[in-house]
């Protein structure tokens, strides 16, 4: 192997910031909400000062999100209940609600770090011996919430590495609950040793591939003499929030890979999602794709789960399963060009950066010489999911 340093740096930029629902009252956990309070506050305002007060939100913060509108109306239907007069809100009013109920977080206030480098989908525009390879980095927010973001290299001709910038604004994914398979769902609770009768009773009413409104059909086919036992509540509880777990994420077409954050958006990733290392496979038909491990964190425990994604636009996020998970989340295995079939072929050699807290520092460029390449065995099966 031969190492060759260049200098090449990447700081947390506190103007990467995204846009999140804020719920007075309970963010420090509290039950009560002081949503009704403010809601009835900005029903009260007048028609012109609402038009002007939107007209200043737009010009302020309308290039520091993507889809700001949009989001501001999805915020304003959440807490559209508390409207106590049912009438007809105007486009300036809507908006208006909309942002009392938005809160920016910047998710490298605290720290940027722990990337890992692959050989990006886009390899246009490039010279000859010139590579472009996509990170992902670690942002490490207020309250120290990780999120998961990217950006992207351009490595050669030689030993030269440049950053390409990191546009803004920041754009979040769209979120869609994922398709599960039924044997995935089996191997995750024989993982947390909760195959209970309830729990068998379930996987076997379950189609082979299903979405959470099957397990609430399941669940409520259930003989009631197993429902009634005293453990019910809790296997019916994991099971929901296992299969809540995983989900689909798709940034816009239009949001370059710099641009785009991974932000937590299942309850066991709820304080963060840490230490994602990214491989690029390729399948016997040329077909390439990317997985990732990362490690999600609810605050109180943490969980394995999987990355992949074909494009790093589209992803899907699922629990990692298997016998091996627990004691390393995945093994990694150096093998031959003639490896397992069905492990997939890691491209090229993996490039991996060294990271400090505050600031990536030199990069170091690691070539291998000869014909082995590293292979990812994944301790699950492929992830349900279509």
């Amino acid at each position: 192997m031969i190492t060759h340093r260049v200098q090449a740096g990447l700081c947390p930029d506190p103007a990467r910031v995204v846009a999140r629902l804020f719920l007075p009252g309970e963010e420090l956990g509290s039950a009560r909400s002081r949503a009704s309070q403010v809601v009835g506050r900005v029903m009260s305002l007048a028609e012109d000062e609402v038009e002007r007060l939107a007209a200043g939100l737009l010009r302020d913060f309308g290039g520091r999100h993507h889809n700001y509108q949009a989001l501001l109306r999805r915020h304003a239907s959440i807490v559209s209940a508390h409207i106590e007069e049912a009438r007809e809100l105007t486009a300036a009013r809507t908006l208006l609600l909309g942002a009392t109920f938005t809160a920016e977080y910047a998710t490298e206030a605290a720290a940027l770090c722990n990337p890992s480098a692959v050989l990006g989908p886009d390899q246009g525009g490039l010279r000859a011996g010139q590579a472009r390879v996509a990170l992902s980095v670690r942002g490490i927010g207020e309250g120290h919430l990780s999120s998961i973001g990217f950006c992207s290299a351009v490595v050669g001709p030689g030993a030269q590495w440049s950053f390409e910038p990191r546009l803004l604004p920041v754009s979040v994914a769209d979120i869609t609950p994922a398709c599960w398979r039924r044997e995935h769902l089996q191997a995750v609770l024989a993982d947390q040793g909760h195959l209970d009768e309830l729990a068998e009773a379930v996987l076997h009413a379950l189609p082979p591939e299903f979405e959470g409104a099957d397990l609430e059909r399941a669940l409520a086919q259930t003989h009631r003499d197993l429902l009634n036992r005293a453990s019910s509540t809790t296997t019916a509880d994991l099971l929901r929030k296992v299969v809540s777990s995983a989900y689909n994420a798709s940034f816009a077409r239009d949001a370059g890979l710099g641009q785009r954050v991974l932000s937590p958006s299942a309850e066991e990733e709820s304080n963060g999602m840490e230490d994602a290392r990214f491989t690029r496979f390729t399948g016997d038909d040329g077909t390439a794709e990317y997985r990732a491990t990362y490690t999600a964190y609810d605050g109180r425990r943490i969980a394995p789960r999987l990355l992949i994604s074909p494009d790093l636009r589209v992803f899907r996020a699922h629990r990692l399963a298997g016998h091996v998970v627990p004691a390393s989340h995945v093994a990694t295995a150096s093998l031959g060009q003639g490896g397992a079939r069905g492990a997939g072929r890691a491209a090229g050699g993996h490039a991996r950066l060294r990271a400090q807290r505050r600031r990536l520092p030199a990069a170091a460029i690691r070539r291998r010489r000869g014909a082995g390449l590293a292979r990812l065995a994944l301790a699950a099966a492929r992830p349900g999911g279509r």
